[in-house]
């Protein structure tokens, strides 16, 4: 988890988390006040001419949007080397953006990517319905 830079986000940014997935990490953008739960909002990850715009999926309670999964493959490959990450994300009710500061980012990775390859099979698995 890591949290919102406060002085370059606006207070709905809560933060981003990486957590286990099956069969790589998810990254998931908080925020607040929690989004309905069949809401699509569209995430830009990144800026500049390296953004890129995706669809994200609410997940309950509501507070975090998962992205899909190309963005994992970025997380790994790419910000390891950066300093910072900004996102954008607009829905029904609104837009509000976020940066998130990337210090310390690889190590943080390489512990969750052992963590998770230690888990049993399935435990990462979330059910289809």
């Amino acid at each position: 988890m890591r949290s919102a830079d406060p002085l370059n986000s606006e207070p709905e940014f809560v933060g981003l988390m990486l957590r286990c997935g099956h069969p790589d990490i998810e990254v998931l953008s908080i925020v607040i006040p929690p989004l309905p739960p069949r809401s699509r909002p569209t995430v830009t990850v990144g800026s500049g001419p390296d953004a890129q715009e995706v669809v994200g999926q609410v997940t309950p309670p509501g507070a975090a949007i998962l992205l899909p999964g190309h963005i994992s493959a970025k997380a790994r490959a790419h910000w390891p080397r950066l300093k910072r990450i900004e996102f954008t994300v607009s829905h029904e009710s609104g837009k509000f953006h976020g940066t998130v500061q990337l210090t310390d980012f690889a190590s943080a990775l390489e512990a969750l990517t052992r963590a998770c390859a230690s888990r049993p099979p399935d435990a990462g698995r979330r059910d289809p319905s």
